[in-house]
């Protein structure tokens, strides 16, 4: 049984900017948004100009996606990147030390 209290955007079809990509809380401002890539991977393997083919045909750098967020949804997703971001930084070994949850959860994002 799904658990009636987490967004379904699916049932709403709330897909735009006026709510949160993931939390479907109704946002304030234009600007309450995140990157999809990170800037730490972005600088790492040099991706802010490199083209990336949407499902509709247009064509966008890794650092011009951003999907709409609430700020409280922000603050845990900055949390789990930076744990991400150290893992990576400290190599292979220290990644397969992160939690399967959080990396499923980073990845999905």
């Amino acid at each position: 049984m799904i658990n009636s209290n987490l967004y379904q955007p699916f049932k709403k079809l709330q897909f735009d900017n006026i709510f949160c990509f993931l939390s479907g809380e109704s946002l304030t401002d234009k600007n309450q948004k995140i990157s999809v890539f990170p800037q730490w991977l972005i600088d790492s393997y040099e991706l802010d100009k490199r083209p990336l083919k949407m499902l509709d045909e247009s064509v966008l750098t890794y650092a011009d996606i951003f999907l709409p967020c609430a700020d409280a949804t922000k603050i845990k997703l900055d949390e789990l990147e930076n744990t991400i971001q150290k893992a990576f930084e400290g190599g292979f070994d220290e990644v397969k030390k992160v939690d399967e949850t959080l990396l499923f959860q980073w990845v999905a994002k």
